[in-house]
């Protein structure tokens, strides 16, 4: 499932489970496994960001649907948007969604992960 240096790729899903986990997203669910996937599959540029590309991957790799994959990742979100921890989620999604009125899509969700990792871990 996860391919290159075994001490980078510790590295990056160490890092994406602590924004996961400060997020306030639970692990013992589907959606948190997708997506924590998910991010380094757009991270990594094995995927380029598109729903439809990355559900279908990630779904591959776990031996699902790719509707499953989408529903998931989208009740993972709403989780993690009831749980957080909000003084990270204003740090992480700052003005790209309005935190005191609607969670972010799954899109907008995984990207801004990305593109936090990006620029603190660098690719």
């Amino acid at each position: 499932m996860y391919e290159g240096s075994s001490a980078e790729n510790k590295k990056l899903q160490l890092e994406i489970t602590r924004l996961l986990h400060g997020l306030g997203m639970p692990s013992h669910i589907k959606g948190y496994r997708y997506i924590r996937e998910g991010i380094r599959l757009v991270y990594k540029n094995e995927v380029t960001y598109k729903a439809s590309n990355l559900y279908t991957r990630v779904a591959d790799i776990f031996g699902t649907t790719s509707s499953r994959v989408e529903k998931s990742i989208r009740y993972a979100i709403e989780i993690s948007w009831n749980r957080a921890n909000w003084d990270l989620m204003e740090e992480i999604f700052g003005y790209s969604v309005d935190v005191n009125k609607s969670k972010p899509t799954n899109s907008e969700y995984i990207m801004t992960i990305v593109d936090r990792l990006s620029l603190t871990y660098m690719n």
